[in-house]
């Protein structure tokens, strides 16, 4: 049986995501970020537990719209990879 395309979506690397990001391509936005944000608000829940959840919840979800906005900048930026570079972006946030 083949896979859907969201399947297919589901098993593409951050950095193939990103890539497509990067192209204008609006569904792999939507899995970068239902694929990283999780990740991104357990990293900021453990070294912030005193910041309420809110908070922590809005810091990530700006860190991603502000990677729509200019995901370009991900590729110039000292990161290893976008993980990294969206949760330092979410402390940011926080700060």
């Amino acid at each position: 049986m083949a896979k859907s395309r969201s399947a297919q979506r589901a098993s593409l690397p951050l950095p193939e995501l990103h890539a497509r990001v990067c192209a204008g391509d609006r569904p792999a936005l939507e899995q970068l970020s239902r694929d990283v944000l999780d990740r991104m608000t357990r990293r900021l829940r453990f070294r912030y537990p005193l910041v309420p959840p809110d908070f922590i919840i809005d810091a990530a979800a700006d860190a991603l719209l502000e990677y729509a906005g200019q995901p370009q900048r991900f590729a110039a930026s000292d990161h290893p990879c976008l993980d990294a570079f969206l949760t330092h972006a979410a402390r940011r946030n926080l700060q």
